[in-house]
């Protein structure tokens, strides 16, 4: 397979902002509309913090941060996701191929007895008045 190149995502939507690729111009249905979704002021996203910026961007030295960006994304989940993956040929944004089947892995609920909690567990806040077995 030949390698395809859209071009540059640096087109800009005059309704919405969205940055497009130059063939998205035409087609209606590539980010509002064309004005027909308008998203009410609580949606307006904040810039993220200048570290994630500096991160996502590479302006800092970020080898490490994309090199093990799937596990960082797993340990702030509820549940880690598995695949027989590889990354596809050539540059671009971070992306994979999955080969077969996938798996959402999860942990249990409550931590095993005299150990931290960790993951979704640290979101499970129950007294221990209220603690009881999930199966019972």
């Amino acid at each position: 397979h030949q390698p395809v190149s859209l071009g540059l995502r640096n087109e800009e939507c005059s309704h919405c902002s969205a940055l497009l690729f130059h063939q998205e111009l035409r087609w209606k249905n590539s980010c509002c509309g064309r004005g027909d979704t308008v998203l009410p002021d609580e949606c307006t996203l904040k810039p993220y913090p200048t570290e994630l910026f500096n991160l996502l961007e590479g302006h800092i030295n970020s080898t490490n941060f994309w090199d093990y960006i799937r596990r960082y994304n797993s340990a702030f989940a509820f549940a880690s996701f598995g695949a027989q993956a590889s990354p596809p040929p050539g540059h671009g944004p971070y992306c994979f191929r999955i080969h077969g089947q996938t798996y959402h892995r999860t942990g249990i609920l409550h931590p095993e007895h005299g150990t931290a909690p960790s993951f979704a567990q640290i979101y499970i806040n129950l007294s221990p008045f209220k603690r009881r077995p999930l199966n019972g």
